[in-house]
C-alpha cells in the first residue's frame, strides 16, 4: 500500500482538526505503519474478551448514525444499520 502510494504522489500530510495539516514527509509511511498495526492489535485483543469488540462497535456505530442522520447523510445511515445488524 505504501508503495502504491508512493508511486501515485499521494500528499504526506496529516490533517488535525484545530491544528491545521501537519507534511510528515518519509516519515508519514512509518505512522502510517505504526497506525496499522496498533489497529489491528488493539482489534484482536478487544475481540479476544468474549465479544467486547462488538459490544463496542454497535455502540459507535449508532453513534455515527446519529451524527449521519443530523447531516442527512442517508447513504451512511444505512451502511452504519447495516453494520450494526451484522454485529
Amino acid at each position: 500500500i505504501m508503495l502504491i502510494m508512493w508511486l501515485l504522489g499521494v500528499p504526506f500530510t496529516l490533517y488535525i482538526p484545530m491544528i491545521g495539516t501537519i507534511n510528515l514527509g518519509l516519515f508519514y509511511f512509518v505512522f502510517l505503519w505504526f497506525w496499522l498495526v496498533g489497529w489491528s492489535n488493539a482489534t484482536n485483543l478487544t475481540d479476544g474478551l468474549d465479544g467486547l469488540l462488538a459490544g463496542n462497535s454497535v455502540v459507535v456505530y449508532a453513534a455515527y448514525t446519529v451524527i449521519a442522520m443530523h447531516m442527512h447523510n442517508h447513504i451512511i445511515v444505512l451502511f452504519n444499520f447495516s453494520i450494526i445488524g451484522g454485529l
